[in-house]
Formats: structure tokens, C-alpha cells, sequence
């Protein structure tokens, strides 16, 4: 018996060989020529053919792996399972395609896509073709693109045109602290803020349409339930069904606006302050001395200089009022914290404001029954005693009421007056603010009376509220804590 190689083969495994290599003739040129690795196998997986470009990409060529299992050539430590299912799927007449790795010659392990298309004569299946790309530049682009994905600080996102998120950077958790689990799960209208979701879907709906670039703005709802601006640019890929966007946080350019706003509200208010309350009396002032010049009567005379000296008081007394509002909002108003007992305060303030008070017939009580450690505390009493006899019709009833709940002193005045419609309340307090229902009243007022008692309150560490009705009175409440009733600071 010979041991020849060639009578070991038998007809079968010769007519497969031939069968490959009459297939490799008719395809021979598209195999050799092709830019892309090919590898030609048998039933076995045993490589028969391989084309130039597969030596250049893996470093092998035909002669060193010809004959050889192509999962032993180019097999890695977890692809064992891989190649079998191939070769199930392959021998099962199925093609395959996948993205996975591959080792070369000299050890290094390489991305490819791979396409296994198996091949069959005369309905027989003989082996597969096996064709590779590699993915190595694709995964330097894809592995550079998640590093400015990771590090840019603005909102990267990818949005499927089913309206869900399909990919987010980091940036998402650090700015609105939602986990990256919980936007993907949900659509990202979820979390646009109501008022602002129809017009997103509208942006939404242009860029599925084809619009090239869309710039648009919104609100999103962070985790802790606020809401942030977000100023975004987006752009549609169609032919994936996917819409591209960065947005940008734009909350405190928001913010500017709207200080912006108040600000120029405010200089309104303050020219429309500056002309009806400086005017106004300078004009009586100046009317008063007139008359006065003209008129013979001493009496009369006397009369007159008493009405211009009566409106400088009210000019002087603004202007402190001014300068208290300028220096507690600069902080540079000096206090001393002394022991003063709030009903004393309370009382002063009644025994100043006694003839008003009684020209109104008002009927009036104090309950105090503790003291406490405050400053300015008299200007603040004033004010607000001050507005509930104004604005209370003649016979009212005015109480005040001084306590201690919650380690809290709490001050507070109701009375039987014209009340505060609800949309006045939220700015009772505001600079130069007097309630619609107040300015038709002949009463005098500049605004800052409820400001300037807010200013004082808060810098003692306390709160001022209001409670009111239109037609059922008013009761105006401010709380200190008790800390500062029981310390002394010298200046």
C-alpha cells in the first residue's frame, strides 16, 4: 500500500477541489482584482483561495493559509462560537453578514465588516465566499466622534423620527440631571415643558419634511422639576431617519431679559413717581409763597406759609424715604440693634399718627405682649399703620396684633379697608407699586412705603405678607426670628 498523498483523496473531495477551482476560474479575475479581502472556502472552512487584498489587510498570503481552517488563521480568543454559528449558517445555505474582529499575522487584532455568501454548484453546496472590509478608519472616525461627543459641553443629541432619543452625551446628566436610561425610555417631548411642546413638534415636523437646518427654542424640565432654556440648531438625515441637534443652555441670557425688563418697568415707574410726587407739591409749594406774597392779611399770610411748609415736610420725608430705599439696597445703612419693646414702638407710632386717626373716626387696639430686639422697626410700623388708616373708609376698625409662634415674632395689622385685588398682591411689595384700586383714592403715596418695610424686614432675616379681599380689609403680617429680639449688637 502506497503512502502517496494523491491516493488518500478521495473522488468526492477531488470533484469538490475542482469544483472551486472551475468556480475561481469563472470568477478568478472579479476575486483577484477585487479591492476588497476575499477569501474562498471549502465545506470544512479550509481556506482554498485568497485574493492581494486579503494578504494586505491580514499579512498572509495564499500559500501560508491555503488549506488551513480560516477560523484557526484569523480566529480570536472569543470567536469559537461565532465560527461555528457561520459555518451552520453557511453550510445551511444562509448568508451572514456581521461586524466583528479578526487577528493578522503579526498578532494585532483588526474591526471588519464581514459578508459570507455561500456557494453552491449544481445545487450542491461546496463552500462560501468570504469578504471583508476593514472597519479601522471608520473606528478611529467613530472613536474620535465619541470623544467630542463626550467632551463637548453643550446638549449633543441623536433623535429617531419615532420622537425618542437614540443617543446622548454626557452633558445631558450634568446639565439636567436626568440619567441617560431615563430620557432614552421616554418620547423627548416628555420632557419639553408644556407650553413649548407644540412648537417643537411644528420645528420637529420641518426638519422630517427636509428642512436643511433648524434653529428653534424651548424649555426642559430638569430633574428637580425646574426648567432650563435651551437654544438648539438641528438638521435631518433622512435617508436614516434621524434628526441631529445641539443645544446650548441659554437660561441666563433669559434671566438678563427679563432683569432687563423690570428694569426698564422700573424706570418707568420712577419717571411717572418723579413727576406726580415731586411736582405736584414743589407746584403747591411754589403757589403757596406766591399767594403769600400777594396776600395783606397776616393771618392769611400765616395760613399760606403753614400749607408750603406742610408739603416741604412731605418733600423731606420722601427724600429720606429715598435714601433709606438706596442705602438698604447698597447695604451700606449702618444698624444698631438695640432692646426696643414692639408694643412701645407700636404705641409711639398711634400717638404721632393720633389726629389722622381720630379725623377718620377709626377705632383702633393693640395686643403686644412680648419685646424684642429690633431696628428701624418704627419706620416699618409706621408704614403699615400708615396704609390701613388711608386706605380704610371713615368708621373702620384697625387691630394690631404682636406675638410670638414658632420662635418667631410675628407683627400684624388687619383692617376693615378697601382690600387688594389678587393680581396687585404678587406686587404689593415692588418699588414704586400702589394697587389699581388704590390710585383713584385722594390719598398720598409714593410707592416705597411697602418696599422700603420689605427692605428692613428681610435684613433682619424675616418675611412680610399680605392677605386681602377686594371690599372685606386687608391684614399685612411680617415675622422676625426670635434671635434677633434676643442679642445686642454695639455699632
Amino acid at each position: 500500500m502506497t503512502n502517496d498523498a494523491s491516493d488518500r483523496t478521495s473522488p468526492d473531495t477531488t470533484h469538490l477541489a475542482d469544483g472551486i477551482r472551475e468556480h475561481d476560474l469563472r470568477l478568478g479575475s472579479l476575486i483577484r482584482n477585487n479591492p476588497l479581502p476575499i477569501v474562498v472556502t471549502d465545506a470544512d472552512r479550509c481556506v482554498q483561495i485568497c485574493n492581494p487584498a486579503f494578504e494586505t489587510l491580514f499579512g498572509y498570503v495564499e500559500a501560508e493559509v491555503a488549506g488551513k481552517r480560516i477560523d484557526d488563521v484569523l480566529g480570536v480568543s472569543d470567536s469559537s462560537q461565532q465560527f461555528a454559528e457561520l459555518g451552520r449558517r453557511t453550510m445551511g445555505g444562509h448568508g451572514s453578514h456581521l461586524v466583528t474582529r479578526r487577528r493578522r499575522k503579526d498578532g494585532s487584532i483588526v474591526d471588519v465588516e464581514l459578508h459570507i455568501v455561500p456557494m453552491t454548484i449544481d445545487g450542491r453546496r461546496l463552500g462560501a465566499y468570504a469578504i471583508y472590509r476593514d472597519l479601522t478608519d471608520e473606528k478611529r472616525a467613530q472613536n474620535e466622534l465619541g470623544r467630542f461627543f463626550a467632551m463637548s459641553q453643550d446638549l449633543l443629541c441623536m433623535v429617531g423620527f419615532d420622537g425618542f432619543y437614540k443617543r446622548l452625551n454626557p452633558s445631558w446628566e450634568r446639565m439636567l440631571g436626568h440619567a441617560e436610561e431615563v430620557l432614552l425610555a421616554q418620547p423627548y417631548t416628555t420632557f419639553v415643558h408644556p407650553d413649548d411642546r407644540d412648537a417643537t413638534l411644528a420645528y420637529f415636523d420641518k426638519l422630517r419634511q427636509g428642512e436643511a437646518v433648524v434653529s428653534f427654542e424651548n424649555r426642559h424640565r430638569c430633574r428637580d422639576g425646574s426648567f432650563k432654556w435651551l437654544q438648539w440648531s438641528a438638521m435631518a438625515a433622512g435617508e436614516h431617519q434621524m434628526v441631529y441637534a445641539v443645544a446650548r443652555d441659554n437660561t441666563s441670557r433669559h434671566a438678563l431679559d427679563q432683569q432687563l425688563r423690570e428694569t426698564l418697568e422700573m424706570k418707568s415707574d420712577f419717571v411717572s413717581f418723579v413727576t406726580h410726587q415731586l411736582r405736584t407739591p414743589l407746584s403747591g409749594i411754589k403757589w403757596m409763597l406766591e399767594l403769600a406774597t400777594e396776600a395783606s392779611d397776616p393771618t392769611e399770610v400765616t395760613s399760606y406759609i403753614q400749607d408750603g411748609r406742610d408739603s416741604t415736610e412731605r418733600l423731606i420725608a420722601l427724600v429720606n424715604d429715598l435714601l433709606d430705599v438706596s442705602r438698604l439696597e447698597s447695604g451700606k445703612l449702618q444698624v444698631t440693634l438695640q432692646p426696643v419693646d414692639l408694643g412701645e414702638v407700636t404705641n409711639n407710632v398711634l400717638g404721632d399718627m393720633k389726629t389722622l386717626i381720630e379725623g377718620k373716626d377709626h377705632t383702633l387696639t393693640v395686643t403686644a405682649p412680648l419685646s424684642v430686639d429690633l431696628q428701624l422697626i418704627r419706620q416699618v410700623v409706621l408704614n403699615l399703620i400708615s396704609n390701613a388708616v388711608k386706605y380704610t373708609p371713615n368708621g373702620g376698625r384697625i387691630d394690631v396684633n404682636i406675638g410670638l409662634k414658632d420662635d418667631e415674632i410675628s407683627w400684624a395689622i388687619r383692617d376693615t379697608g378697601i382690600g387688594i385685588p389678587h393680581a396687585s398682591q404678587t406686587r404689593l411689595f415692588e418699588k414704586f407699586y400702589r394697587a389699581e384700586n388704590a390710585l383713584p383714592l385722594d390719598t398720598e403715596g409714593t410707592g416705597l412705603g411697602l418696599y422700603l418695610a420689605r427692605l428692613i424686614v428681610e435684613r433682619f432675616g424675616g418675611t412680610i405678607a399680605c392677605q386681602s379681599e377686594v371690599g372685606q380689609g386687608t391684614t399685612v403680617t411680617f415675622r422676625l426670628p426670635v434671635s434677633y429680639a434676643t442679642s445686642e449688637v454695639s455699632q
